[in-house]
Parts: C-alpha cells; sequence; structure tokens
C-alpha cells in the first residue's frame, strides 16, 4: 500500500508541477521570456539533493541535525511516518539514498497540493516548503528561503 501512495503522490506532482519562468534581457533593455524549458519532478528532487549537500549521502548540517542528501531532520521523519499511518523510515534511513528520496516525495506530495495551496503548486512551492517546512511557499520573501529558491533555480537552469 505504501508503495502505491508514493506512486500516487508521484504522478500527481508531475500532474501539477510547474516549472520556473526563465527571463533574459533583451537588447532595448526590457525582459523577455525564453523557451521554456521543460523539467520533472526528478528534476526537482535532484536539485534540492545537489543544493543540500552536493550529492553526499553522508552529510551533516545545521549542527548535527540535518542527514543525508536531502538534509532531512528528525522531524521530518517523523512527518513522513505520520503521513503515511506507520513507522516505515528511520532516523538512519535519512542516509539512504533511495528512502530519503521517497520521503521527500511524500513530504512534498502530501502539503504541495492544490487543495492547500488553493492553487496549484509550483516547483518552486515545494523547494519552499522542504526548506522551511509544510508552510514554506508563505516563506518565499524571507531572506534564507530567498537564497534557498535562488539555488534551486540556478540548479534548474543548468
Amino acid at each position: 500500500m505504501n508503495i502505491k501512495i508514493i506512486a500516487v503522490c508521484t504522478l500527481l506532482l508531475l500532474a501539477i508541477a510547474t516549472n520556473f519562468l526563465h527571463l533574459s534581457s533583451s537588447a532595448d533593455g526590457g525582459l523577455q521570456e525564453q523557451t521554456p524549458i521543460i523539467l520533472t519532478f526528478d528534476d526537482l528532487l535532484n536539485a534540492i539533493e545537489f543544493v543540500e549537500s552536493g550529492g553526499n549521502n553522508q552529510a551533516i548540517g545545521d549542527n548535527g541535525k540535518a542527514i543525508g542528501a536531502f538534509q532531512i531532520w528528525k522531524i521530518y521523519v517523523d512527518d513522513c511516518n505520520r503521513i503515511i499511518g506507520n513507522n516505515k523510515y528511520s532516523y538512519s534511513d535519512r542516509l539512504s539514498p533511495s528512502k530519503s528520496r521517497q520521503m521527500v516525495k511524500v513530504y512534498i506530495g502530501h502539503y504541495a497540493t492544490e487543495k492547500r495551496l488553493k492553487r496549484p503548486p509550483t516547483f518552486e512551492d515545494m523547494a519552499a516548503m522542504h526548506c522551511a517546512g509544510p508552510n514554506g511557499y508563505l516563506q518565499k520573501e524571507e531572506p534564507a528561503v530567498k537564497k534557498y529558491l535562488e539555488k534551486i533555480e540556478k540548479e534548474l537552469a543548468k
């Protein structure tokens, strides 16, 4: 059943997620929209992983509170277990590339919904939630979240 939940969340996120808008300067000094870049949810997860740790599954940050490639805190693991309704994930799973990625999918899939946000969630919303918690999408102008989102957008533009 848990695999079905993850599969449904992944499909839902792929269906509703939108990419960042990329603008460039035109010759007259104005802004022009570039050709849109088609991004997938996996592209977002890869960007989050790179920004958080450079892809280092053994990374430890935030004075030992954030662990693994996605820099997951214990409370994030607890929340994922609450969301899926059992204790599937342990704190040591933060060091597992596949399990930590699954936890991020569960977390974002639960909080980044159109019903909750009252509009389709964007990749920016999802990244902000990973960075700052379930209401991170409301904190995009906070300096730390804004800086984080700039790093995510830069990574997605590569």
